[in-house]
């Protein structure tokens, strides 16, 4: 009806071309997936530098047994700084490496911000006139100039502050209400097996014992799978 003709086509020289591309196309592959394995084979860290950073109100909510958790998975002859204030971190991951971040502070459900300042944990409006916050972008470039290798943020609904950290880190984060209890529990199984074990495992076994609800973000530029190792007789710098 269209007065078209039929193509003619020699489908033995058709099928021979798409034999050579599919050939050309798995040898390309295999070069590939064996160049990206051996560039993103896990890091190890050796003697990691940790700062654990909180706010005046979450001590307040019992929140330093958390902290103490965690520098005891390290050595014991380390140096301990407490982080309250934003200058302070500001200062510490400027001029610094650190390779573990763990954060226990309020952070705003919707901006992600980290607050140092008091805020009302029901509504999240602020409790004080003089406020004091980093935001989710600006802690990520000073996390990026410390070349920290790990965010943990263990206070509740921070999704979003996760999110934008992931760029550059990589980031373990609440998704959901969390107890204390819980949080607790969960925070001494990770931090317990994660200087023998690498990051992705250590996260398997801490979210299987205390059943947290935690997310884990592996960073989007590179390998996300770490691994922390402590050398005997050798000081960790850590800061709290």
């Amino acid at each position: 009806m269209l007065g078209s003709e039929i193509p003619d086509v020699d489908f033995q020289v058709y099928t021979e071309e798409v034999a050579t591309f599919e050939r050309e196309y798995k040898t390309h592959r295999t070069d590939v997936m064996r160049i990206s394995g051996e560039q993103q084979s896990p890091d190890v860290i050796q003697n990691p530098r940790v700062l654990c950073v909180s706010s005046q109100q979450f001590l307040k909510l019992g929140f330093e047994n958390q902290l103490e958790i965690v520098l005891k998975a390290f050595p014991a002859d380390i140096a301990h700084e407490k982080i309250f204030r934003s200058k302070d971190l500001r200062e510490l991951l400027g001029k610094g490496r650190f390779d573990i971040v763990h954060i226990a502070a309020f952070v705003c459900p919707r901006t992600g911000d980290l607050y140092f300042s008091e805020v009302d944990t029901n509504t999240g409006e602020n409790i004080v006139s003089e406020v004091e916050t980093v935001s989710a972008d600006a802690l990520a470039s000073l996390l990026e100039m410390a070349k920290t290798q790990l965010v943990v943020i263990t206070s509740c609904e921070s999704l979003v502050l996760g999110a934008t950290l992931v760029g550059v880190t990589n980031v373990v984060a609440a998704r959901d209400m969390v107890s204390a209890k819980m949080m607790a529990a969960w925070v001494e199984s990770f931090y317990g097996i994660l200087t023998s074990r690498p990051l992705s495992q250590a996260f398997d076994y801490a979210f299987k014992a205390s059943r947290a609800p935690m997310r884990f973000y592996g960073r989007q530029s590179r390998s996300s799978d770490v691994t922390f190792t402590v050398g005997e007789g050798e000081r960790l710098t850590a800061a709290k």
